[in-house]
Order: C-alpha cells, then structure tokens, then sequence
C-alpha cells in the first residue's frame, strides 16, 4: 500500500532530486518495469503507488501491466503528490527550485489551486490522493487540505496524507483525510481521534535486518541490538496504534538502493511487523484484508471467497510456525546471495 515505483531512487547520503536530474522519463519507465516484476514475483498482486513518479509515468507503468506490455501487478496510482511549494526536497540551488520541485510535484498555491489539482488528478485517471501534508520546510494549510478532501471525495477519491509528526498528523485527520503515511510520532489523543474517524495507519517500518542493511548502506557500524533499540519507539507506537482501534495497513516504502529486490523489502516490513509482536496472522492482515478495505476493495480482492479475483499464493508449510524459519533463510540469501524459496513465495 506504499510502493514507489518509479522514484527518484538513490543511497542514504543522496538528495533524492539527484535521480531525477541524471535519469529521463524513459528510463524511470523501463526501471520501474524490473520492480514491478519483483513485486510480483514476491506475491503482491496488486500495490499502491505513492508519486515521487514525474507527472503521471506511473499510470504509464499501469497502462503497460493492464495491456500486457510487461507483466507486474494491479496498480492503483496516485499521480504526483499534492504539496506545498517545497515538495519534499531539500538543498536544491535557488534558481532551479521551482523547475525541480514541479516536475516531481503539483504544487498548490491557493485553495482554488488545490480544487484544480485534484481535478487534474481526476483527469488524469488517478486512483488515490496522496498530499505531503508537510515537506521539508512548509505544508499545506488547512484549507487548502480540507479543500482537496473535499473534492476528491466528491469524486469518490480518498486521500491519504504524508505526515510524520504529532501535530501535522492531527492536523490531516481533522481535515478529513482517510489514511496517514509513515505516521512516527502519534499521541494517544491523536490514534484515538483516528480510530474514532476510522483514518488507517501505513507505518512504513523496517525489519531489524532492513536496519542493518541500511546501516550498513550508510557505512555506519551495524548490529541487531543497536538497530533494535533504534526501532523499539516505533514498536510502541504501533503497538498503542493497534490498541487504540486504528487499523494497519502494510506498505513498504522502498526506494532506497539495497541489495534486496523491492518485492523482498515489502515481504522483510510485514515481517517488521511480527518483530513487533504482532502475531503472523495479523500481520498478514495489514496486506491482504486491511489493504483492501482501505482502497474500498472489500469483497472484490485481498480475501478467499467466491467471486473474488483469485489471487492465491500457495506456501508448501505451516505459515504460522515456519515464519520465523522463513525470515533466517533469507538472512542467509543476504549473506550468500543464493535465493532459496524462490518456488514458495507466500505473501
């Protein structure tokens, strides 16, 4: 429920416009259809994507997969994300600002513009709204938010809103927003305002291997109780989410290079998940039945029953009691570079 698959893609220590400035459309697309294949092959059949993907190449990737040009799964895209002036990039030169910031995002400006924009979005076939409800520097105020909730809704889109902190988050729910990206930091006043108003949670969480991977991306000293320790306030928040009645939704959020495809990066976060204490079957929850009911899919996908699109993915065992057997056989992939369970994926 959050894939980036035509991103500005690049290491840690990179401003993600780099990728932009030093790879044309073209490229993106021919890109994007590798990773739209390790999603399938992982057993995702049908992913969300979230912008970062120039103006409207993801519906272009779509278009592809639904005509058979390449294969992939499902997609339902946002198009550009809706943002304030400053997108989310940062340290970019004055006067390539606007030029940069505009080709990955549509800004708004006013809260006319924002009606506009969700019109275009419309337009243009999009499937969800996705807003940076703050980015680097700035975010959009709270007319112009609820303005394009409003409009969207009316168009019956739902929005869902890039929002990392307490405040920002609040902010968003109260303007209507359906879902919450990433949300890190998030009171209990703000996941019981949540739940009340049924607005899901897409924690973007890595697995304690993902973090060592990372860790190591960045050439800093990696190991498995440090990143545990690094990732134990997430845990939490998810735990307390969990409990205050907001639903989960799995999404991954991959767009950092690692040596791992981005299908093996979505299953390591429902495992992430489980780290947490989840158990198997709720975490399987977030991507199957809480994913769909959150893209309004209930009853036509993310469940087994008749008349719904047979996306079935088989597992030769016992998922519940081979999970944790499961994840230390990709370790070793990691380590070895020799795949094992290439015939049993079971996401």
């Amino acid at each position: 429920m959050h894939t980036h698959l035509l991103t500005l893609q690049g290491l840690h220590s990179e401003n993600l416009a780099v990728d932009g400035l030093i790879n044309s459309p073209e490229r993106r697309v021919l890109r994007a259809a590798g990773f739209a294949q390790s999603y399938l092959d992982a057993g995702f059949t049908t992913i969300r994507d979230l912008g970062n993907s120039g103006y409207y190449l993801d519906r272009e990737v779509s278009s592809a997969i639904g005509r058979g040009y390449i294969p992939g799964p499902r997609m339902i895209c946002s198009g550009p994300i809706i943002s304030a002036i400053d997108g989310q990039f940062y340290q970019l030169p004055f006067k390539d600002y606007d030029r940069i910031t505009a080709a990955e995002y549509r800004v708004v400006k006013s809260v006319d513009d924002a009606i506009l924009a969700v019109k275009e979005h419309v337009n243009h076939s999009a499937g969800v709204i996705k807003i940076a409800s703050w980015g680097e520097r700035l975010g959009l105020s709270k007319a112009e938010t609820e303005a394009i909730v409003k409009t969207a809704h009316e168009y019956h889109l739902t929005v869902t809103a890039h929002a990392n902190f307490d405040g920002v988050i609040r902010d968003a729910v109260l303007a209507g927003v359906d879902g919450v990206e990433h949300g890190y930091d998030i009171s209990d006043s703000t996941l019981a305002l949540m739940a009340k108003r049924k607005v899901y949670l897409v924690p973007t969480d890595v697995s304690i291997r993902q973090g060592i991977e990372m860790m190591k991306a960045r050439n800093m000293p990696a190991d498995s109780a440090t990143v545990k320790a690094e990732l134990q306030p997430l845990g939490d928040r998810l735990r307390r989410a969990q409990k205050a009645g907001v639903m989960i939704v799995g999404g991954s959020d991959a767009y950092i290079e690692l040596s791992v495809t981005r299908g093996d990066y979505a299953k390591e976060t429902i495992a992430s998940y489980v780290e947490q204490g989840f158990s198997v079957k709720d975490a399987l929850r977030t991507s199957t039945w809480n994913a769909a009911k959150a893209l309004g899919q209930e009853g036509r996908t993310g469940v087994i029953k008749p008349g719904v699109a047979a996306d079935i993915v088989i597992f030769n065992g016992d998922l519940e009691k081979t999970f944790r057997k499961y994840c230390s056989m990709y370790m070793q992939y990691l380590k070895t570079g020799r795949l094992f369970l290439k015939a049993n994926n079971f996401f």
